[in-house]
C-alpha cells in the first residue's frame, strides 16, 4: 500500500501542466471523460499512478460531492486535523455549488493549507475551480468543507512503535531530505540495528548501515558521496539512535 508521500510525489511532478482548449487534458482522457471540469479527475489520476486501491477502495468518481458522500459513508471524512495526502474539498465563497473544488493536501500551517490542485489558476485571479492547469495553491482553512482521508500505510506509526522512538525523533526523521524513504525502509526491515551511545567509530558504522541497508545503489551511487549528499545523516544517527551496540543486529518485535 502506498503512502501519502507517494501520492504527493506523483502530484508534484504534474505542477505546471496546462490544459488544451475546451478543458481537454490527459487526466480526463485517462478517466474516459475529457472536456469537463477536471479537478477530481486529476486527483483520481494521481492515485492511479501511486496505488489504485487507495482511492475509494479502487472506485472512481469525477465529482467532489460524490467523493465527499462516499468518504462520509465509509468513515473516512475529516473536518479537522488535516494531514498531507488528504483530499481536500473546498466551498468557495460566492459560488452556487457547495463542493466547488478539490486538491491534495501538501501541508498545513496556522490557518492556511497548501495543496496541489488541478483545474485551477496560478494565483487569485482567474477561476479557482475551472482554471487552466495544475498548481500549488495556499488557501485559508475556512474554505474547506472537509477532506477524504485515504487509508495510507502509516510507516511512521509502525516505526515509532517498533523502535520506541519519541515524537521529536520521528519529526526529525520526517524532515530529513529522504525522510519518507528512510522511515519506510526502517519500518519494514526484518532486522534493525540496535544503537547505544555515540563515538566517532560508531557513527561511521551507523553511517555505513544507512548507506548499505537503507538506500540502494540507485539512490546513493557511491559510498564516498554519502557524506556530501546527506550531511545530516551522521548527526541523525548520533543524536537520535546513537551507535552500534556490540555490533549486533537485533530483531524488533
Amino acid at each position: 500500500m502506498a503512502t501519502a508521500a507517494d501520492v504527493l510525489a506523483v502530484a508534484m511532478k504534474e505542477i505546471g501542466t496546462v490544459e488544451q482548449s475546451g478543458n481537454r487534458q490527459k487526466y480526463g482522457k485517462s478517466y474516459g471523460m475529457d472536456g469537463v471540469y477536471w479537478c477530481m479527475q486529476f486527483v483520481w489520476w494521481c492515485f492511479q499512478q501511486a496505488d489504485k486501491a487507495l482511492f475509494m477502495d479502487g472506485g472512481k468518481t469525477a465529482s467532489c460531492g460524490e467523493l465527499m458522500r462516499w468518504a462520509q459513508a465509509h468513515g473516512q471524512w475529516v473536518t479537522t486535523g488535516y494531514r498531507p495526502g488528504d483530499v481536500l474539498i473546498y466551498d468557495f465563497l460566492g459560488t452556487s455549488y457547495k463542493t466547488d473544488h478539490c486538491g491534495i493536501c501538501e501541508s498545513v500551517s496556522g490557518q492556511y493549507v497548501t495543496a496541489i490542485e488541478g483545474n485551477t489558476s496560478n494565483g487569485n485571479t482567474g477561476s479557482q475551480s475551472n482554471g487552466d492547469g495544475v498548481y500549488r495553491r495556499k488557501r485559508k482553512l475556512s474554505l474547506l468543507l472537509g477532506a477524504y482521508r485515504p487509508k495510507y500505510t502509516d510507516y511512521r506509526a509502525q516505526l515509532q512503535k517498533r523502535a520506541g522512538l519519541e515524537d521529536k525523533t520521528m519529526d526529525y526523521l520526517a524532515a530529513y531530505k529522504y525522510g519518507a524513504d528512510l522511515i519506510r525502509k526502517l519500518a519494514t526491515m526484518k532486522q534493525f540495528a540496535r544503537f547505544g551511545q555515540n563515538s566517532k567509530g560508531c557513527v561511521q558504522r551507523g553511517h555505513s548501515l544507512i548507506h548499505d541497508n537503507i538506500f540502494d545503489n540507485k539512490t546513493v551511487p557511491k559510498h564516498s558521496e554519502t557524506a556530501q549528499k546527506f550531511p545530516l545523516r551522521p548527526y541523525l544517527l548520533r543524536q537520535n539512535f546513537g551507535c552500534w551496540e556490540n555490533e549486533k543486529t537485533l530483531k524488533l518485535q
